[in-house]
């Protein structure tokens, strides 16, 4: 952990090389991605001891200083890079630190979308925060369910740019986030949904008929089992108006 250590002392000297600052949130990102993963296979590894729990303290300390200072930066490519860490180091905090930090950093991350920043990354952070929250305590969202649900419609790609590789996997992370939600929140998130469907705009219908369409054929097709006749009510509706 001695590269948390150099974190802190990086921060709190406010040391100005950015090659350096780089290193440093790869580091965290990528530890952090290391620790989820032996944590996952806790049977085969050599120290089934070794979990996130073992190092709490120091991970709670490096996303305090990554949400306090670095996600302040106006620098697209330095906040791309905080944001990839945050995404792997949010999945390894605390029950406590995630209750404390996830009506702070949702908010922040949905107008992050509006700066100049490439929207994969900031999805990818977002799906990793929604993952962990409702893991933790599903309720946690409820209270930002609406704006996040407002914010994930925008971002979904009606007609694929296979020149634009990031904005297809932005669009894939996007349909994540709508199966953790759906799970946790599926009234809300379908009848959000089903309004789409119901729009005069025919860009809008699509939007909403594709994630449903996605919901039903993947993880989340289960949970909207007693959904499906006011699905496929609307489905038909939808095709009657458009006929």
């Amino acid at each position: 952990m001695c590269f948390l250590v150099c974190t802190e002392l990086h921060f709190q000297l406010n040391i100005k090389k950015q090659s350096l600052s780089y290193l440093i949130f790869l580091a965290i990102q990528h530890f952090c991605e290391g620790l989820t993963e032996y944590e996952s296979n806790l049977e085969q590894v050599p120290d089934p001891t070794i979990t996130t729990e073992t190092f709490q303290t120091e991970l709670g300390m490096a996303y305090d200083v990554l949400f306090s200072s670095w996600l302040q930066s106006r620098e697209p490519k330095v906040l791309e890079t905080v944001l990839e860490a945050i995404a792997a180091l949010f999945l390894t905090l605390s029950v406590d630190k995630v209750s404390q930090q996830t009506p702070k950093i949702i908010p922040f991350l949905l107008n992050v979308y509006k700066k100049n920043v490439n929207s994969f990354i900031v999805t990818k952070c977002l799906y990793a925060v929604l993952q962990k929250s409702s893991c933790v305590n599903g309720m946690l969202l409820e209270p930002l369910l609406q704006n996040i649900l407002n914010g994930l419609v925008d971002l979904i790609v009606i007609s694929p740019d296979y020149a634009q590789p990031d904005l297809l996997r932005s669009h894939s992370e996007v349909l994540r986030c709508y199966e953790s939600l759906a799970l946790h929140f599926t009234d809300i998130t379908i009848d959000k949904l089903l309004v789409h469907m119901r729009n005069n705009n025919e860009k809008e219908k699509l939007k909403g008929l594709l994630v449903i369409t996605h919901l039903i054929s993947y993880s989340a097709g289960q949970t909207l089992q007693r959904r499906f006749k006011d699905i496929i009510k609307h489905i038909n509706e939808m095709f009657n108006d458009s006929s």
